[in-house]
């Protein structure tokens, strides 16, 4: 019997709605469904929900309901048990998602049946340094940004790679991306779409006030390591849009490949990643 941990943004209407049946179908075909204890507020779900804040360890698979968000946001938390886990688009673009609501059921019975692949894609660890200590740590599926707050003034950010000093960006921020958030705030600034087949590092200033505005792309293996120098402290550390962590000038912020990559289910007849680019972007822009 295979447990599946299944995910919901309880926020959307259309994914309450589907829960249960979900659940139920799951049940009905030899999987273990399991939900995180906020959903026992859904009705028909109760039986399914865990109380054990560590239930994710014994589970085999995954399922998220929601848009990119919900992907990136449970990517965190199914990263550290090695869980892969397979998207389910209930949002606008979906571009992380493999399959739409319609498709479900047919995904579940390929889950179970074990007819997939895992597809590994990297991430990024952020370690926040101030005065000799490290005053934060967290991972991200997309990307680690630095950006000034709500002051119209910009900060001065100093990249070395590996140690070596490496540009002065005069700035309003900068932007550290994996490849899969090559198509996320990257692109907006500016920076190339990398394929999320490769793993390197992306790093994109935002609108410097310089004559060059280009990206830097180093190695996976390389670290990124950028000093704030800033006539004020209103700078903010974002990782994906969602955790974000306050800054000061004089800060450290050490950027390098997180040690464990986000595992996500494929079906061999799926769009490839082109396809899947041209199709979700131009749907997004409306053509």
């Amino acid at each position: 019997m295979k447990k599946i941990a299944i995910f919901p943004n309880l926020g959307k209407a259309e994914v309450r709605q589907a829960l249960p049946g979900l659940c139920n179908y799951i049940d009905r075909r030899g999987g273990q469904p399991l939900l995180p204890a906020e959903c026992e507020a859904v009705a028909g779900c109760q039986q399914y929900c865990q109380r054990d804040e560590y239930f994710l360890l014994s589970a085999e698979l995954g399922l998220t309901l929601g848009g990119d968000g919900t992907v990136i946001n449970n990517a965190r938390r199914l990263v550290a048990g090695g869980v892969p886990f397979c998207g389910v688009n209930y949002g606008r673009l979906g571009f992380l998602a493999e399959i739409e609501p319609q498709e479900i059921q047919t995904a579940v019975d390929r889950m179970l049946a074990g007819q997939y692949e895992v597809v590994e894609r990297m991430m990024l660890a952020a370690a926040v340094e101030r005065c000799g200590d490290t005053v934060f740590r967290e991972t991200a599926l997309n990307d680690v940004v630095i950006s000034k707050g709500s002051t119209a003034r910009l900060i001065r950010l100093d990249l070395f790679v590996d140690q070596a000093f490496t540009e002065r960006y005069p700035c309003d921020g900068l932007v550290m991306a994996t490849p899969v958030g090559s198509t996320a705030y990257s692109l907006s600034a500016g920076g190339p779409i990398v394929s999320n087949h490769l793993s390197l590092i992306i790093i994109t200033p935002i609108c410097p006030h310089t004559l060059h505005n280009r990206s830097l792309i180093i190695s996976r293996d390389e670290t990124a390591t950028v000093e704030i120098d800033s006539g004020h402290d209103d700078i903010i550390l974002s990782l994906d849009g969602q955790i974000s962590q306050a800054l000061r000038s004089g800060d450290r912020i050490v950027v390098r490949t997180a040690d464990r990559p986000a595992r996500f289910v494929r079906f061999a007849d799926r769009k490839n990643y082109y396809e899947t680019l041209r199709a979700k972007l131009w749907r997004y822009e409306g053509r």
